[in-house]
């Protein structure tokens, strides 16, 4: 409200960048001058990330352990799928509690801290990457990443997410707290190879095709230029 009175926004900045329609929405509603926001969605460098045409049999989740991020979810979902593994790497305040949940989970595996290098060999491994946020998260990189990596998403359909995801085509998008949801669309990447191939497949393509670092660039370089 400061601000807004002041009109600070209106005088000093030339164009507000945000990567996605979600926060571009979250952005007018907190008072922004609409005809100054851009979207520009993140790019990521496809060159960076092989592909595997096969995986070794787990679901992963890389990320902080905290409430927010509803990793209860993965594991309450595990420890009813029962013979699929689950990994999860990360640390976090709710670390102690969700490896005490975990404790009669065998599927379960805790990583604990992992450098980039070894997320993206995980991400290759994996049948699916999951992302069970409770809260409205922007646009994550992790989803790029698995994206990149050629990896079907399993998400909460919560921020700017949908934007990345599209339902069934290369990953699921789920409420967060449908645990059965979550269970089902496990289940179905686990035991259906053509259904994992396909999404995997459509989840590179997204990357190549919809998130393309070049034109993330050209997108930045025409909005310095519309402000000069």
């Amino acid at each position: 409200k400061f601000h807004r009175w002041l009109k600070i926004y209106e005088r000093g900045v030339g164009l507000f960048m945000c990567p996605s329609q979600y926060m571009k929405r979250q952005l007018i509603r907190g008072g922004f001058p609409q005809e100054k926001i851009r979207v520009n969605p993140f790019g990521i460098d496809v060159h960076q990330f092989t592909v595997r045409d096969s995986h070794d049999g787990y679901f992963f989740y890389a990320g902080r352990l905290s409430e927010e991020k509803g990793v209860e979810t993965i594991i309450r979902a595990a420890k009813i799928i029962g013979d699929v593994k689950v990994k999860i790497a990360g640390r976090g305040p709710m670390m102690d509690r969700l490896h005490h949940l975990a404790h009669d989970v065998p599927n379960i595996e805790f990583l604990g801290f992992r450098s980039r290098e070894e997320v993206m060999e995980l991400y290759r491994g994996a049948i699916a990457v999951l992302l069970p946020s409770r809260v409205h998260e922007n646009f994550p990189l992790m989803v790029l990443e698995a994206l990149a990596s050629g990896k079907p998403v399993i998400a909460s359909d919560v921020g700017g997410v949908p934007e990345m995801i599209d339902d069934r085509v290369n990953g699921f998008l789920l409420a967060p707290t449908d645990l059965m949801g979550w269970v089902e669309a496990m289940m179905r990447l686990a035991i259906d190879d053509r259904l994992q191939q396909t999404m995997s497949r459509a989840a590179r393509t997204t990357a190549e095709q919809r998130f393309r670092l070049e034109d993330h660039y050209q997108r930045l370089m025409g909005m310095y230029q519309e402000v000069q």
